[in-house]
């Protein structure tokens, strides 16, 4: 989900409020549709939603636009890729006369997946996400509100985009929003060798890195107010785009014992297969720190190798030029680089002076 690039895909869905059967005659209605996309907070652009993920949509039906959704037209239906196109994974829906809202939210049926509430079904809920939990770590996201549709959007390339949602084809625009932030890191030595001839070197392993005491687990709820026109809305996000924690903390470590990783003087991602959600959340001073345990192993110019053992710890507030704050959809990378050289080791000599002793007169007579 990180290749920036806009997809597109539909999703067949037929609407009826008795029967998901197709109905029979000369004139068939429209099957509702899905247009597609992930919003990358960092990059302020869409990108190409995993084909391997269902979601779940809620429609809300109205008889007019100014009535606004009343009735649960699709309750949680579970949207699924198959044969090309995004379609409902039981059943069809079709447009019915009137309007209908949009909610959706991936992955589908999750434990921690939103409650949508509220007048009109203007309030999203996110309750008790702990992301120290095998569920927790899941990219949790919720789709814009999509208002007063009664077709497939169509979405002509005008050169500047692609329809109201702008992820091409036809269909109601669903771009989805990431619930959660994203920490990851990536770690260098500032030097292997001193670079004299001969040469001193180093050899710097990292054996684990640990944030500690980080805020695990709290709710968010966001609102949004209805415009009574064809469009999206975006949820209006909490101050300072951060999660109501409930005071828990965990700590995340990441080990590489007994033997460690061994750093080069490039930046390399540190445990590529972790994917860390945390809770957006405020940095605060004394509270959420990371720790660095690693050896270094100096191998000196004609002397003997030396291994010494470092742990570093730091507030991550502290960092220089650190961020005040987790927020939602962001990816955190924390660029870490490790000194092994020291201070060179210099030398002070001076001389003491003679101490003069006078042992008295030596008289020589002929």
């Amino acid at each position: 989900m990180k290749k920036l690039m806009m997809l597109a895909a539909i999703v067949s869905v037929a609407l009826t409020s008795c029967t998901k059967d197709e109905p029979s005659g000369a004139t068939q209605p429209e099957a509702i549709s899905f247009e597609v996309g992930v919003h990358q907070n960092t990059t302020r652009a869409n990108s190409e939603f995993d084909i391997g993920i269902q979601f779940g949509t809620y429609a809300y039906h109205s008889t007019t636009e100014a009535g606004h959704a009343s009735v649960i037209y699709m309750n949680n239906v579970e949207i699924g890729y198959n044969d090309a196109v995004w379609q409902a994974v039981e059943g069809n829906y079709y447009w019915p006369k009137g309007n209908l809202d949009f909610v959706s939210y991936a992955p589908y049926g999750h434990t921690y997946q939103p409650t949508i509430s509220g007048t009109d079904y203007t309030t999203l809920t996110y309750t008790g996400v702990d992301v120290s939990s095998v569920a927790g770590q899941t990219d949790l996201l919720y789709s814009d509100k999509a208002e007063n549709f009664t077709a497939n959007e169509i979405a002509a390339n005008n050169g500047s985009g692609f329809g109201i949602g702008g992820y091409g084809f036809n269909g109601v625009p669903t771009l989805f929003h990431h619930a959660l932030a994203k920490v990851s890191l990536k770690v260098k030595a500032l030097y292997t060798t001193d670079g004299a001839t001969p040469a001193t070197t180093w050899t710097t392993k990292i054996k684990s890195i640990t944030l500690k005491d980080i805020y695990s687990s709290g709710n968010l709820v966001m609102t949004t107010t209805n415009n009574y026109s064809t469009g999206t809305r975006t949820w209006a996000k909490p101050a300072g785009n951060v999660w109501a924690k409930d005071g828990n903390k965990t700590d995340k470590t990441w080990s590489v014992v007994p033997a460690g990783q061994t750093l080069t003087t490039d930046y390399v991602a540190y445990d590529v297969a972790s994917n860390y959600y945390v809770l957006p959340q405020a940095l605060e001073t004394g509270v959420q720190k990371i720790v660095i345990n690693y050896t270094i192993e100096t191998d000196p110019v004609g002397g003997n190798n030396v291994i010494t053992e470092h742990t570093y710890e730091m507030d991550l507030q502290n960092i220089a030029g650190a961020i005040a704050s987790w927020q939602m959809g962001q990816s955190i990378v924390y660029n870490i680089s490790i000194d092994p050289k020291g201070e060179e080791i210099l030398f002070a000599p001076a001389l003491e002076n003679w101490d003069v002793v006078n042992s008295g007169d030596i008289q020589v007579k002929p």
